[in-house]
């Protein structure tokens, strides 16, 4: 299994967490970074644990990280589904590391939630269909699911045992709001519950409108 570097935000308090949300940043990105947009998020759970690791790949041309390399899709944007299909591994490591956390805390998956941002959400998505595991929710923020990669990965039929929330800005330029859209399209049609929101007048960005909509998925999840 893959070594990743970790970052791990919880209230000083919280010495047995109830649940966990794991947290996949994107591009040129790493875990540290991607905790600073939901610290808001830790005030209003204060039994969760955030769990954010760093991708297993250096990026180029930052001090960050990625999951999988987008050098080839920059000429071609048609190309990223390709490109991400070459990448299916880190998904698979990432899913061991992710099983090793919930045992460590002793916690069902049912306790579990993943949140991805960008790239980090192609993982994300990806991790959810393939994988058995019926997580206690799955957040997808201004990424998608690639179509290429399960068809590599060969599973047919899809996991259905998870619920999506999908958020996009509609004026993002980096991920066309419609690859959120297609993805919703395709849940909906392999019987996959999800909610879809495209927000008018936000990029490609996580802020407090978008972080409202995560928390109260979370909470009506929760709350069940």
């Amino acid at each position: 299994m893959t070594n990743f570097k970790v970052h791990y935000l919880k209230q000083q308090d919280c010495q047995n967490p109830s649940y966990i949300l794991f947290i996949i940043h994107g591009y040129g990105d790493s875990g540290g970074g991607i905790l600073q947009a939901f610290d808001g998020f830790i005030e209003d759970f204060d039994k969760f644990l955030l769990i954010a690791p760093d991708a297993p790949n250096a990026h180029g041309y930052s001090n960050g990280y990625e999951w999988f390399n987008l050098e080839e899709a920059y000429a071609d944007r048609s190309q990223v589904e390709t490109v991400f299909a070459k990448g299916v591994n880190d998904v698979i490591y990432l899913q061991q590391f992710i099983e090793s956390e919930a045992k460590k805390y002793n916690l069902p998956f049912n306790k579990v939630f993943l949140a991805g941002f960008s790239q980090g959400a192609f993982i994300v998505n990806h991790l959810a269909l393939t994988s058995t595991i019926p997580f206690a929710g799955i957040i997808s923020l201004s990424g998608g699911v690639s179509l290429k990669g399960l068809e590599m990965a060969k599973i047919n039929p899809v996991n259905n045992l998870n619920e999506f929330c999908i958020i996009h800005g509609a004026k993002d330029i980096v991920v066309q709001p419609s690859v959120s859209q297609h993805s919703a399209d395709f849940l909906t049609k392999n019987k996959i519950k999800n909610t879809l929101h495209i927000l008018p007048n936000i990029d490609h960005t996580i802020n407090r409108q978008i972080m409202d909509i995560v928390t109260n998925f979370v909470t009506q999840k929760i709350s069940k």
